[in-house]
């Protein structure tokens, strides 16, 4: 039986630095280097500033990317193993020297406003839509999701946030960014301060790499910290090194994200907006990108707000600060959804019928839905029960009828898929 809680299987905000630390510590005693060199880079390009440990970050890279590259090809080359052992000896020294730097308490932080948004109207006058969002504040350092079936605006949100879309009536500001009055000079500065990544992602023309020298460039970010932004953290962070010589057409769905995420995150902008990042990932790297995201997010030099629509509930709920729910374009935003909550939301698979499960649940007060689709011999349903109800007592009922087989137990009071109910 695989039950499931509402658990953060990512690093959570809390205890952050120690627990990567830890991870960090358990990976390379394990000879995962890639895992540890990856959570290194995140600790060290937001816990630390700008050119600390310039010339040994440098040596640690070229190091690793020699390390990749002969561990991909060590069955052919068994002569190289003891280099390959040698340089894992190296980063693992390197890389635990260089974790020693970084200080377990972060310097405070302050959370500054990026986006106020009051009574908002978008109206659409040919179709007869509307989107209405009442009030939206966002901050550095959190991250907010957006969710909601498709068609419901969604995405026009995320582009009015953007700047791309001018809204029918309300208010919104980047009082972060610019102070002055609204004028094209007003949306050029705030402009200057937001990366948007749409779900339709732009093709790219000639060498990848150059483009992300480029957008540095543009941004202010030259010289040598323009190659260390970009040839010592984001290409290998995101994974990007095996595949920076390859045309844009070469590149699979999830590697055209990374190229994308890589081009938005190098010049480090203070609000990321990315419509449905998760579509076209692998788990692991669903995984891999919100990591990445939350330790942009939690930057110490630069904090960055992170709004991101997507249809990958459980993944995302890991990283969450708040949530934005778009129904019929009225968009309601939840930021602790176990406090509004008034009743209990259970997900169950099963052998049993609809029939049988009512049967036995019918001495406890509960509201049972079948959902679809379910595998083969097997029935999803959805449980609702009064708060006095826990969890354990409905689990002992279900357990004690010995031909009703288990698949999938889970609590989801807390979660916002409670909202599609």
């Amino acid at each position: 039986m695989f039950i499931l809680s509402k658990t953060n299987f990512l690093l959570t905000e809390e205890n952050h630095i120690a627990n990567k630390k830890l991870a960090i510590r358990k990976y390379l005693g394990s000879n995962h280097i890639e895992q540890a060199f990856n959570y290194f880079l995140d600790l060290h390009q937001g816990y630390t500033k700008d050119g600390d440990n310039e010339m040994d970050i440098r040596e640690l890279v070229e190091k690793k990317r020699r390390h990749s590259s002969l561990t991909a090809i060590k069955d052919q080359l068994p002569e190289k193993y003891e280099e390959i052992e040698e340089l894992a000896r190296q980063i693992t020294s390197s890389i635990e020297e260089l974790i020693t730097q970084i200080p377990d308490t972060p310097t405070s932080k302050s959370f500054k406003t990026v986006v106020q948004a009051n009574d908002i109207i978008k109206n659409y006058r040919s179709t007869g839509f509307k989107l209405s969002l009442p009030e939206l504040t966002l901050k550095h350092g959190e991250i907010t999701v957006v969710v909601g079936e498709n068609a419901t605006g969604k995405s026009t949100l995320l582009r009015i946030l953007a700047g791309d879309l001018a809204v029918s009536k309300g208010n919104l500001t980047y009082p972060n960014f610019h102070n002055g009055k609204f004028s094209l000079n007003y949306w050029g500065k705030v402009k200057q301060q937001i990366a948007y990544i749409p779900q339709e992602l732009p093709k790219w023309t000639g060498n990848l790499k150059d483009h992300l020298h480029y957008e540095a460039a543009i941004h202010g970010i030259k010289g040598r910290r323009n190659d260390n932004k970009v040839d010592d953290f984001i290409i290998d962070r995101l994974g990007l090194y095996q595949h920076i010589n390859k045309s844009w057409k070469q590149l699979s769905g999830g590697y055209k994200l990374r190229f994308s995420l890589a081009k938005a995150l190098v010049w480090r902008p203070q609000l990321l907006i990315i419509d449905e990042p998760l579509a076209h990932l692998d788990v692991n790297t669903q995984l891999t990108v919100l990591q990445t995201l939350r330790d942009f997010a939690n930057s110490r030099d630069y904090p960055l707000s992170i709004i991101l629509s997507s249809q990958h509930l459980h993944e995302t709920e890991a990283i969450a600060n708040q949530w934005l729910f778009v129904k019929d374009g009225l968009v309601e935003v939840i930021k602790d959804l176990g406090q509004t909550a008034k009743y209990n939301h259970f997900e169950l698979n099963c052998n049993l019928t609809e029939a049988e499960l009512k049967a036995l649940l019918k001495e406890l007060p509960c509201e049972i839905r079948k959902i679809e689709p379910a595998q083969l011999n097997t029935r999803n349903f959805s449980i609702k029960t009064p708060k006095s109800t826990t969890k354990q007592q409905l689990l002992n009922v279900l357990s004690a009828n010995e031909n009703n087989q288990i698949h999938y137990f889970r609590d989801i009071t807390n979660s916002i898929k409670t909202k599609f109910s």
